[in-house]
């Protein structure tokens, strides 16, 4: 049966499991997130500068050529950035999802155990995501709205498979895609209108603690960011079952 999308009790319950939460996930968030943006943005800093690469593109073609030189520079900091990332995310829906309220030492185990997993679910969502935005835009938000919900629930009801989490997320977002449009939306909206804010502030003190404000920022928001999506998907799941299948290790 499907569920109607209550979009202040989904909120309020993405507030609660940030709130109720907070010092866990700022303490995984400035490991996971701030530091590893901090040590890559030092990093990039102190080498040949995106700016710098972009000053004399003209063309499409020039704009290419400068990111692609720069991500080609740096790639293999920004592939740890990411695999580092995808562990803080997992360790932070398994703090959030696992009903047997890991220690931060075993939910970082089980994100490690699911990294391979989490990473084709990324994959593939993404590819999926990517084709249709080359479909005139709207496909592409489609499918990123229908696989939002297939990480909560690969970590909350351990299914491993990927092919699998996504068709359960299509399943659960069925007669509520827009208004999870609509929730997620508003949500951007306001991150965007703060971050710009943020940002805004972060440039006027400086390039070294600008870069630590943002990257301070950047953290929490990533990890509200997932609690949000937590809250989504348990709004729309409902009550659980307690027979699910363990089917990590």
């Amino acid at each position: 049966m499907e569920r109607k999308l209550d979009l202040s009790s989904a909120f309020e319950r993405a507030r609660e499991l940030f709130m109720d939460n907070l010092q866990l996930l700022l303490a995984v968030a400035g490991v996971f997130f701030v530091i590893p943006q901090l040590i890559v943005g030092f990093i990039t800093a102190n080498g040949q500068q995106l700016d710098a690469l972009l000053e004399d593109a003209t063309k499409i073609e020039d704009f290419i050529e400068a990111f692609s030189v720069f991500y080609q520079q740096y790639s293999l900091w920004f592939i740890l950035l990411v695999v580092v990332t995808f562990i803080g995310t997992l360790t932070i829906l398994v703090i959030l999802l696992d009903k047997t309220r890991p220690t931060v030492g075993q939910a970082i185990g089980i994100a490690f155990s699911l990294l391979l997993f989490y990473f084709l679910l990324s994959l593939l969502t993404g590819l999926a995501t990517l084709i249709g935005l080359t479909l005139l835009i709207l496909p592409g938000l489609y499918f990123a709205l229908k696989f939002c919900l297939a990480a909560p629930i690969m970590v909350a009801e351990k299914v491993t498979n990927p092919i699998e989490a996504m068709k359960a997320s299509w399943n659960l977002t069925k007669g509520n895609s827009i208004m999870i449009f609509v929730y997620l939306f508003i949500i951007g909206i306001v991150i965007l209108v703060v971050s710009l804010l943020v940002e805004g502030i972060a440039g006027l003190l400086g390039e070294t603690i600008g870069l630590v404000i943002s990257a301070l920022f950047g953290g929490v928001i990533t990890a509200f960011n997932i609690a949000v999506t937590v809250g989504l998907y348990q709004e729309l799941r409902g009550p659980m079952t307690e027979d699910l299948t363990d089917t990590f290790g």
